[in-house]
């Protein structure tokens, strides 16, 4: 559970700082496959869009887990 709580905070990270290049270095889409144990969990995608000078980041994140 620390592991994808440490995954999601450096996602956040990951995706604010990006909002602030000036140019997105993976292209208009990066998307991940959330992993545990072997097994896929879930999925994250980020969406870039350019709107004048600003840098829109959305994003998607479906995981579940059973306990």
């Amino acid at each position: 559970m620390r592991r994808l709580a440490f995954v999601l905070v450096l996602v956040l990270v990951a995706t604010s700082s990006a909002a602030g290049a000036d140019r997105v270095p993976y292209g208009q889409t990066l998307a991940f496959a959330m992993m545990r144990h072997g097994h896929q969990i879930g999925s994250h995608r980020l969406v870039f869009e350019r709107d004048g000078s600003r840098l829109k980041v959305s994003t998607s994140i479906d995981i579940a887990v059973k306990l």
